[in-house]
């Protein structure tokens, strides 16, 4: 193995030494088994290809995108781009702290290692063709992190019936959006409610972002209420369809959707989503959105619609199928741009494309497979994503659309009739082949299995179909889930292909081994062309002697890297990847854990590769753009891409992207005016002008003579930042800018109206329901009062006024309040009216509710003398029914029901009553009966009715829910005796109905439900309260009824969940501050030698979040123990002191002995039943295995044992149930060998461990986790394995759920 981390292909033929100018390092474009290279060899002149003037092969223009990063163990490095418009003979001259540095020649790659570099270094590349300067890049500085960091502006948590929920930043995509041949960042928002098509539930906005590299807010669109939020809902295209040299962005909208600059898409009112969350009504547009300022230029109607009967056209009717949406970008002509956007996979398929001429979306063509019968067909062909390729090699793109592929003029070039599958990848695998290849994996194993053989996993010729190579998956019913393609071993030629059936295999079909890496992504990331697999936060590299893969050569997850998370669950996906910046290689784009910010990661592993940058192959570039679609895949070049490739000069020089010219740039002026959480950037964009200064002006108003100055930026400078503004507040900005000469610049004046994407107004949602209406909000404001105001209105449409007087004051600490005291149909508007502590009142935007109107049978019963006379009335029950049917049972249940009555009388259908005699020996004293109807009316189950049974009984349940601080009442009254004229409620802190508190006159007598707030001063903490009603019969009698419900307000303790761990040469610190009640005011890291606070040195002590992470690596003693605090300070002065962090022993450098396995890395094979979720905290990763509840389920994991010795099996697992939910531990095919027991840890977000200590043999180790109890296994974080009496750890083998 080589420095750089790459392998010589040693068993087909030998390296020679490099050259320069020419490098035979590694091999390029075509695959020689056979070609020795000869020394000495004379280059070819250094001349230029041929470039194509016709217009179909026009780039956008990149800068140099020089970037620079901390080398791997000292110095720094630094990496640009050699254009596919550079000329083959350019020459860099690197200038270091304005000094020359450094010339790079021709044939030299187009990296460099500076040993001496130190953070804060700056550097400089200027081009030089002919010895004349033909451009010059940005000043870049050293960086102290191996990442670069674009801040981003996190949206305010919201809610949606009631439920609150938050986002993270999920997919991106990368276009020049300003025009200046610097990629901006897309960036699309999911809510933590995102659901898949299966999943029924409502959803949060889905939000799009954009942001420059240096970290400018430029936009954000809201797709609103009509979009649901999920992986297949929104694909989201960025590229410069007009070929004006900026790019636009492309996507599905609805009615509410609200674009960059605050304009509105269709009905702002309109909420078209059904109970279930799915919306199958209402309109559905296309829009092209600007790429400056995120303005809706053109909205046409999406094609196809859904349609009426979405069962008869899509294959279900509740809105899984008919909402599979693809996406992507396309040269159908050759040389247009052309926008691709689709509907439906599983069964109807319908690809529709459009063009884009700068101001209005025009329809191309569309392909439906329910109306084409000419031929082969899309139906149920497509894939989780498409790919765009020119197949056929006449110079236009083809849409590969899963099995099946579209010419360019929308009628379908073949099919392999193969079936839907989850991954397909298009470049030339099989050098030998004419053309590209398709690597696809299927589902369904009744299409991919054909009387010619089982191909699950395949790859087929592009242009034909043929099937070339192929593997059988494990039988009937497999569905091959995963797969992917690419160079990872040297020792065969072509790419190689893998799923998760199957083995690594050749591109000849051979079987490499039954071993395979990830297959999650790829990345060409260390110095070689071999490429490497991106596995969550993982790169690693595959070893062909060992046929493992090895250590990571990225793990962006650590502190030091930035504390990185992958997207999309199981996917394991980036945020993006693609060669955005520096020489040929990829960089990886994620998020951190808090979504504060996006990392940008480069390679700083030499290499001595000179490749021109893979954004100018056109294939490869439009692949960047789908990248987010579906399941988002990894990026393929056009051409052949692996290690043997052939790097001769006068071989690169015809690559793809060297055939190009640049797209004809159209400059323009603008501003971009934004609004971030406590701050509005005014961005200038000069167009060709040379811009000296600008001053900005600003009001409340859009009158311009009422604008004042804010401020001035001078030197050039394009951005300036407003830190005036206030929250809640719309301001108008004027932009007046001057260039060199002192002319104005024209084009940028304004108005430009934005706001500050903070707010002091509370969030408020209304959530409706029978009887009931229930209104929660957020804020972090310190409240002394707050009021409800309600009116109602029997036009929804038009906000009535807010009342003069306040309908209910609720405590200040209330975050929640129900209105139990509303008709049935009613609507309502209400207004949270807050006061603040400093005497500032804040009312929030009015909210509407309803009282919804449901059926009810209104049941009742009496008996008397071996008689129950049952009674009903129905209510808001359709008219015109000829039949209903009367049941009893005893019990509270409608299973083993007797029908008892067939009313068949039409006048005692909606109202009667019938006199039953009982069961076959009588009603029994004591035993209670219930009545149901089953034809007509809902189905509720009212009772118990009879004779000798309790009497005044009141149902109550008393719950505290320490998340909103209330104590949670429901009640139904029950045999009274008389019919309830009126119900009190009442509280008090002991069982005693002398000193209660009133807390609700007027209740409901069934169906009742309350959240307790505590009244005026709240609830007090460790005190008891019960529960008791005054109730006024008919005749006037009243009843107390006994005190109950006896709940302690014991709000959580304050924890600090503080955990510590070894990693990259220091002391790693999370932690997770929990039930804090009240305003913090500092938060303090300790560390002492011995397990007490006391004399504990401070590590830090500021900038620390309630949840984070923190790393230690200065003054450390090897093998001293350490313990760690958490101390915080309270804004009233309190200090609270958590729980040490158990003891760790410091190690510069650990010997690794052990393996941890997650859900989303190697050696995480399968788990039975169950899910991968993420909606408890404290655990690491991307989630946690939740099995079914059954005994049986199990999950099961894979590794090679290299030394056979005792080894500890850790399990790291939550169990808020109250049994031990344990594992038996069955290992290969020994069943039983050991359990591991999985305790109650009292809650599900409590995280424990437990091990067993087992002998194991060396070899592949199969490890199954299965449960003994009918609970299931606990909820499991992650299997540790350690090592006891050997030096070598674990190797985890890749597998896929």
């Amino acid at each position: 193995m080589r420095k750089d981390g790459s392998y010589s292909k040693g068993k087909i033929r030998a390296l020679a030494v490099p050259l320069v100018p020419v490098l035979l390092s590694t091999m390029l474009v075509a695959c020689d088994d056979e070609y020795t290279p000869a020394e000495p060899f004379n280059a070819p002149p250094l001349t230029d290809a041929e470039r194509d003037t016709s217009g179909s092969s026009n780039v956008e223009y990149l800068d140099r995108g020089l970037v620079v990063m901390p080398g791997e163990e000292e110095g720094n490095v630094l990496s640009w781009r050699w254009s596919g418009l550079d000329e083959q003979r350019i020459i860099f001259a690197v200038y270091k702290n304005d000094e020359f540095f450094r010339t790079v020649r021709p044939g030299e790659p187009t990296f460099l290692e500076d040993p001496n570099g130190m953070p804060g270094d700056t550097y400089q590349i200027e081009a030089l063709v002919d010895d004349e300067q033909k451009d010059v890049s940005a000043v870049v500085a050293a960086p102290e992190t191996p990442y670069l960091s674009i801040p981003l502006n996190k949206p305010a948590n919201g809610f949606v019936d009631g439920e609150e929920y938050s986002y993270s930043a999920n997919d991106a995509s990368a276009a020049d959006l300003t025009g200046d041949g610097q990629y901006e960042l897309i960036v699309k928002w999911n809510p933590d409610n995102a659901k898949d098509n299966a999943q029924s539930g409502k959803t949060g906005d889905v939000l799009i972002d954009a942001y420059t590299m240096e970290g400018d807010f430029l936009w954000r669109i809201n797709l609103g209420p009509n979009i649901r939020a999920g992986a297949h809902y929104t694909q989201f295209i960025a590229y410069d369809f007009n070929q004006d040299g900026r790019a636009e962005v492309a996507m599905k909208t609805a009615d509410g959707t609200v674009d960059g600059r605050g304009t509105v898409i269709g009905d702002a009112e309109a909420v078209y989503r059904n109970d279930g969350g799915y919306i199958l009504d209402g309109p559905e547009y296309l829009t092209m959105f600007d790429g400056i300022s995120g303005e809706a230029i053109s909205t046409v109607d999406y094609i196809p619609p859904r349609g009426e009967d979405i069962n008869a056209i899509w294959g279900d009717d509740y809105g899984n199928r008919v909402d599979r949406f693809l996406a992507g970008v396309a040269y159908l002509d050759g040389q247009t741009p052309s926008l691709v956007m689709s509907r439906g996979y599983y069964t109807r398929a319908v690809v529709a494309t459009f063009n884009f001429d700068g101001s209005t979306l025009t329809q191309n063509w569309v392909y439906d497979s329910a109306e084409d019968e000419s031929g082969p067909s899309l139906a149920g062909q497509g894939a989780h994503s498409l790919s765009v390729a020119d197949v056929d090699s006449d110079g236009k793109d083809e849409i590969i659309f899963g099995a099946a592929t579209l010419d360019d003029n929308g009628t379908p070039l073949y099919s392999t009739g193969l079936g839907h599958g989850d991954a397909v990848h298009v470049t030339d695998i099989i050098p030998d082949n004419p053309g590209l290849e398709i690597f696809m994996v299927h589902e369904s194993s009744s299409a991919y299995i054909t009387e010619d053989g089982n191909f699950g996993v395949e790859v087929h010729d592009a242009a034909t179909g043929e099937i070339l190579i192929s593997q059988p998956s494990n039988g009937e019913g497999d569905d091959v889930g995963r797969g992917v393609t690419g160079d990872i071993d040297p020792n065969y030629p072509g790419l190689e292909s893998w799923g998760s059936r199957g083995g690594l295999m050749a591109s000849d079909g051979s079987v490499i081994s039954e071993n395979k890496p990830a297959m999650n992504f790829m990345v060409w990331w260390d110095g070689d062309l071999n490429r490497e697999m991106l596995d969550g936060t993982e790169i690693t590299k595959w070893n062909p002697e060992s046929m493992l893969v090895e250590e990571p050569l990225l793990n962006a997850g650590t502190f030091a890297n930035g504390l990185a998370v992958s997207n999309n669950g199981t996917k394991a996906t980036p945020a993006l990847s693609a060669d955005l910046l520096g020489d040929w290689r990829e960089e990886v784009v994620l998020a951190n854990e808090a979504s504060t910010r996006l990392m940008v990661y480069s390679s700083n592993i030499p290499t001595d590769v000179r490749l021109p940058t893979l954004m100018h192959d056109r294939q490869y570039r439009t692949a960047i753009a789908w990248q987010n679609v579906g399941y988002n895949q990894p990026p393929h070049p056009s051409f052949y891409m692996g290690s043997d490739m052939k790097l001769y000069d006068h071989i690169v020089k015809e690559l793809p992207q060297f055939k190009t010219q640049a797209v004809p740039a159209e400059p323009v002026s603008a501003a971009v005016v934004q609004g971030n959480n406590d701050n509005v950037l005014v961005k200038v964009i000069p167009g060709d002008a040379e811009l000296d200064s600008f001053e900005v002006f600003r009001s409340e108003s859009d009158a311009r003579d009422s604008a004042t100055s804010v401020g001035v930026a001078e030197g050039g400078e394009t951005s300036f930042v407003d830190d005036s503004a206030s929250p809640d507040v719309t301001y108008y900005y004027w932009v007046e800018a001057t260039d060199l000469d002192g002319n104005a610049i024209a084009g940028i004046d304004g108005p430009y109206q934005t706001r500050l994407t903070s707010t002091q107004i509370p969030r408020v949602e209304a959530a409706s329901s029978n009887n009931y209406v229930d209104l929660t909000w957020v804020t972090d404001l310190e409240l002394s009062d707050i009021y409800i105001y309600r009116a109602q209105t029997d036009d929804v449409e038009n906000v009535p006024e807010k009342p003069s007087m306040a309908y209910a004051e609720v405590n200040p600490d209330a975050k929640t309040w129900t209105d139990g005291d509303t008709e049935e149909g009613g609507k309502y508007y209400y207004w949270v009216e807050l006061t603040t502590v400093e005497g500032n009142i804040i009312d929030a935007a009015p909210a509407f509710g309803e009282n919804l109107v449901v059926e009810a049978s209104n049941l009742s019963a009496t008996y008397a003398d071996g008689v129950m006379t049952v009674c009903w009335d129905l209510e808001n029950v359709a008219p015109g029914a000829t039949y209903n049917e009367l049941y009893r049972n005893d019990q509270n249940q409608a299973s083993g029901r007797s029908r008892i009555y067939p009313i068949s009388d039409p006048a005692v259908i909606y109202e009667g009553c019938f006199e039953d005699a009982g069961p076959e020996g009588g009603f029994i004293e004591g035993q209670g009966y219930w009545y149901m109807f089953k034809q007509v009316a809902s189905a509720e189950i009212v009772g118990p009715f009879g004779f000798g049974l309790e009497s005044n009984v009141t149902n109550l349940s008393a719950e505290l829910d320490p998340a909103l601080g209330t104590i949670n009442l429901t009640w139904k009254l029950w045999n009274f005796g008389q019919n309830i004229v009126n119900v009190d409620l009442y509280r008090n802190t002991s069982a005693s109905l002398t000193g209660m508190t009133l807390v609700r006159e007027d209740v409901r007598a069934l169906d009742g439900r309350l959240r307790d707030t505590g009244g005026e001063n709240g609830f007090t903490q460790n005190e008891t309260y019960w529960y008791s009603f005054e109730v006024t019969l008919q005749d006037g009698t009243v009843i107390n009824t006994d005190p109950e419900g006896e709940v302690l307000f014991e709000l959580p303790e304050p924890e600090t969940n503080i955990l510590t761990r070894l990693e990259d040469g220091g002391i790693r610190i999370d932690w997770n501050l929990e039930n804090f009640q009240g305003e913090i005011s500092q938060i303090e890291i300790l560390r002492n030698t011995e397990a007490s606070a006391e004399g504990a040195t401070v590590v830090v002590s500021e900038g620390l979040e309630l949840r984070g992470v923190y790393a230690e690596y200065e003054g450390l003693v090897e093998l001293q123990s350490y313990w760690y605090f958490m101390r915080v300070t309270m804004a009233n002065g309190d200090v609270i002191v958590g729980e040490p962090s158990t003891e760790l022993v410091y190690e510069e450098n650990p010997s690794t002995t052990s393996l941890t396995i997650n859900e989303n890395e190697d050696g995480y094979c399968e788990m039975s039943n169950g899910l991968i979720e993420s909606n408890w905290a404290g655990f690491e990763g991307d989630g946690f295995s939740n099995t079914d509840n059954a005994e049986g389920e199990y999950i099961t994991y894979k590794v090679n044992i290299r030394d056979a010795g005792t080894y500890r099996l850790l399990v790291r697992y939550a169990n808020g149930a109250g049994d031990n939910r344990f594992a038996r531990v069955d290992i290969n095919s020994q069943i039983g060998v050991a359990q591991i027991d999985m305790e109650s840890t009292s809650a599900w977000d409590t995280w424990m461990e437990s091990s067993v200590d087992l002998e194991l043999e060396s070899g592949e180790t199969d490890i199954t986790l299965y449960a003994g109890s009918g609970g299931g296994l606990g909820n499991v974080d992650y299997l540790y394995i350690n090592a006891l009496t050997t030096e070598n750890a674990p190797q985890a083998i890749a597998c896929t759920p």
